[in-house]
């Protein structure tokens, strides 16, 4: 089952069946998301971010890493009873900078 994918504004919001997650993405974590939807492997993804955000190859991979692990979380069967939403969110709960542009959690 592909997850639920919803524009509010400039968020994406995300709905997981599997787990039963609500992500809210914003740029960059959207892009990250994107491209490890279609299938590339974390490091394209990485080098890929690389480029399109101009920040250094080893802050890029790290947040790739990050992303992508809690997505493939977010892909799997949920040990929650029917009803039960997982509400931790360790990847938004980080912040990140990107083009001297502070990206931090909101809500």
């Amino acid at each position: 089952m592909w997850p639920i994918v919803k524009k509010i504004e400039d968020n994406y919001v995300v709905w997981f069946p599997q787990s039963n997650r609500w992500v809210r993405f914003e740029e960059p974590a959207w892009y990250v998301n994107e491209l490890f939807q279609e299938g590339f492997e974390m490091r394209t993804i990485a080098e890929r971010f690389t480029r399109r955000y101009g920040i250094e190859a080893g802050q890029s991979i790290q947040l790739v890493e990050t992303i992508c692990g809690y997505i493939q979380e977010s892909l799997q069967t949920s040990n929650l009873s029917s009803g039960e939403s997982d509400t931790t969110d360790p990847v938004f709960n980080q912040w990140y900078i990107v083009w001297d542009q502070l990206f931090v959690p909101v809500g």
